[in-house]
């Protein structure tokens, strides 16, 4: 896969949200580098490792910009709520696979986390600024 590069289209013109989410592309650029370049003897302990990092900040980051999205008042805040919530079920189910020992492709893990972040701070967030 390829790494996500910050640049000014990704703001909504918040800087504690967006400081959020560069810290999160930093996230998946981790595993990127990780999950890409890791040591098949030990590859299921750093993608559940990867996971956890990204399923942590996930919540801390939706908590905060869910109130965000109250305090201001946002017509669509439900449906960005479940957007929210329907991506930590993905990654929490990734997250069991690989503690249950299935095998999951780096690849297609990369790309499902990569196609979300994309589309959600492109698309999705900037509906609220």
């Amino acid at each position: 896969m390829s790494q996500i590069e910050w640049d000014e289209s990704f703001s909504v013109n918040n800087p504690v949200i967006d400081d959020q989410h560069k810290k999160w592309i930093d996230i998946y650029n981790k595993m990127d580098r990780v999950l890409l370049e890791g040591n098949l003897d030990s590859q299921r302990d750093i993608n559940a490792e990867s996971l956890q990092a990204m399923l942590d900040y996930t919540r801390y980051h939706f908590e905060f910009e869910e109130e965000y999205l109250y305090s201001i008042g946002y017509s669509d805040i439900v449906k960005h709520v479940r957007l929210h919530k329907d991506f930590d079920t993905l990654i929490y189910q990734y997250y069991r696979k690989i503690c249950d020992g299935d095998i999951v492709l780096n690849t297609e893990l990369l790309k499902v986390i990569k196609g979300w972040l994309l589309n959600h701070i492109l698309v999705e967030d900037k509906k609220y600024i």
